[in-house]
């Protein structure tokens, strides 16, 4: 595990955990890239508890998956206006996310 703070990913991964993942939108675009998220989520997870638990697992792709996954929310332009709270829950919980695979990879 060279090179991973375990103490800072283990502070990271339980913010991660203590944010509620938003209510899906009922915008179709919105709601196919939360389902994304909602497996991007699942996939880091199992590698920061693997981490955690002494095991390498570096992913050298997953900083390119997680910037596509934000290049295409940020795509995301035309919403209503009742999306827009779940448009910013979905930032705030792709940004808790990217926080975890950052002390994942270094």
């Amino acid at each position: 595990m060279i090179g991973v703070n375990i103490m800072t990913l283990k502070d990271a991964f339980e913010n991660l955990k203590k944010i509620e993942f938003p209510e899906f939108s009922e915008d179709d675009q919105l709601a196919d890239w939360m389902a994304d998220l909602a497996e991007m989520d699942a996939y880091v997870a199992g590698i920061a508890i693997a981490v955690l638990g002494g095991h390498n697992e570096k992913q050298n792709n997953l900083k390119k998956n997680l910037v596509e996954l934000r290049n295409r929310l940020e795509d995301i332009t035309k919403l209503p206006d009742e999306d827009k709270p779940i448009y910013n829950a979905c930032i705030e919980y792709l940004n808790a996310i990217e926080r975890v695979a950052n002390f994942i990879n270094g």
